[in-house]
């Protein structure tokens, strides 16, 4: 948009919108945080985040948000386990909160 326009969208705003112009605000503001920066050029479009292979094998986030994990020390030396505690191992529980925040930054899409 234009320095003219966003001109032009302010004047209106200044003497009172109506309501069919809210619109034209809420683009108006859009435009304003955005700034007078230049366009990002086609041909240099912007990065995509990549996967932590690890991570996605290892982790799996829910529709909630939350991250899950499976527990440790089921491989070796099961027999020597309580069924029951062996039955609890099968289970997925959720990451600690101190992790949460660098498992997300390696699963930037969920």
């Amino acid at each position: 948009m234009t320095r003219t326009y966003l001109a032009s969208c302010l004047f209106v705003i200044l003497n009172g919108a109506k309501r069919s112009e809210e619109s034209l605000f809420r683009r108006f503001l859009k435009e304003w945080r955005k700034g007078f920066e230049m366009p990002r050029n086609a041909s240099k479009p912007k990065m995509k985040l990549k996967t932590h292979r690890g991570a996605r094998k290892r982790f799996k986030v829910t529709a909630t948000g939350k991250i899950l994990r499976g527990h440790t020390a089921k491989r070796h030396f099961t027999g020597l386990k309580a069924s029951g505690r062996m039955r609890k191992l099968k289970k997925l529980t959720t990451v600690s909160h101190a992790d949460a925040a660098s498992i997300r930054q390696m699963l930037p899409y969920g």
